[in-house]
């Protein structure tokens, strides 16, 4: 548990929506280009405090198990795995740590939750210790962004980001574009109960099972993010453009997903957005949450109460584009006041 006597640094970040990746084959072509946004809620909420124990503990809200959909043993072990790969990377390093778990993403909706509890469970480590490293430095050190990096560069930068994809497999990924999306946006997250998108095995398996693009579509896709990078602020371009590319993405995932989207529900999701004026709609990941892009609050009110009258085994959520970085900040309990050390990024 925290003393509330001492200094805590906290660590707050967003989620990651992902429109879907794609390769081109080719000889010299490009592998894992993407798309995706970041978004201001949910997000991991962490707290850390050095303390003089030997080895580092975990604690959690008593709420953490059932609003997170992961039990508390779960995040724990993640937690300490992230850790143990930061305290072999600097063996000289030792530091133990307390660190309370304030609310995470819920995993395995299409979110980026293991990505953002990762980097903040890294940064938290590093910068308690005292290391001066870059977010890229620590996502390699806990071997995340090997496919996308929408998920490490959204960690330091948030916005609208495009994956510019590597040419090997064993290359860093970077970020070809990223800007910042009108403050009035809004983004609806509908999320279909007791359905899960693809991770671990499970997600390599269904990766094996994706079939080779066309040309003609590759060139589409390519189109499609060109036309983003010079329109990303203007609403209706922007949000027909996410449309059609989460559509082709769909269909070239459909082999390994069953179908367009992950479930018919999803389907259904779109069917009702689309047809009340919804454009920018779009599954996040693998699934299942799908989201759609609103101009404004009333917008997205007015999606949201229809979709809750239409469906009932979804859960709801208005969030906002997240423009900025992870925050990183101390907290001096005893005069509630916060002490910010910087945005990453």
């Amino acid at each position: 548990m925290l003393s509330p006597e001492f200094p805590t640094l906290q660590i707050r970040t967003g989620a990651r929506l992902h429109c879907g990746l794609f390769s081109n084959p080719q000889p010299g072509g490009k592998l894992h280009q993407g798309l995706g946004i970041m978004i201001d809620h949910p997000g991991v909420h962490l707290q850390a405090q050095t303390i003089a124990d030997s080895g580092s503990d975990v604690s959690y809200q008593q709420e953490m198990e059932t609003s997170s959909g992961q039990t508390c043993e779960i995040i724990r072990t993640r937690i300490q795995k992230t850790i143990q790969k930061c305290e072999s990377n600097w063996p000289d390093i030792r530091l133990q740590l307390s660190i309370a778990v304030l609310s995470i993403i819920p995993p395995h909706i299409g979110l980026g939750s293991g990505t953002q509890l990762d980097l903040a469970t890294a940064t938290l480590w590093t910068k308690s210790a005292g290391i001066d490293c870059s977010p890229l430095k620590i996502a390699q050190v806990i071997n995340r962004g090997k496919r996308s990096t929408i998920g490490t560069y959204g960690f330091m930068q948030g916005g609208i980001l495009i994956d510019e994809g590597v040419v090997h497999e064993q290359d860093l990924g970077r970020c070809r574009f990223h800007r910042e999306l009108p403050e009035d946006w809004r983004i609806v997250l509908v999320t279909p109960r007791k359905l899960f998108g693809y991770s671990g095995a499970e997600e390599i398996r269904a990766f094996d099972k994706l079939t080779s693009i066309s040309p003609r579509d590759l060139s589409t896709l390519e189109n499609y993010l060109q036309i983003i990078e010079n329109r990303e602020s203007d609403f209706h371009v922007l949000s027909e453009t996410i449309r059609q590319y989460g559509n082709l993405i769909g269909d070239t995932f459909s082999q390994a997903q069953g179908g367009r989207y992950r479930d018919p529900i999803c389907q259904q999701i779109y069917d009702i957005m689309l047809a009340n004026g919804i454009r920018g709609i779009a599954q996040t990941s693998w699934g299942p949450t799908m989201f759609g892009l609103c101009e404004n609050q009333k917008q997205a009110d007015e999606i949201s109460e229809i979709l809750g009258e239409s469906l009932s085994e979804i859960d709801l959520s208005i969030t906002r584009p997240m423009n900025t970085g992870v925050t990183v900040e101390w907290v001096h309990p005893e005069h509630e006041k916060k002490k910010p050390i910087g945005r990453l990024g």
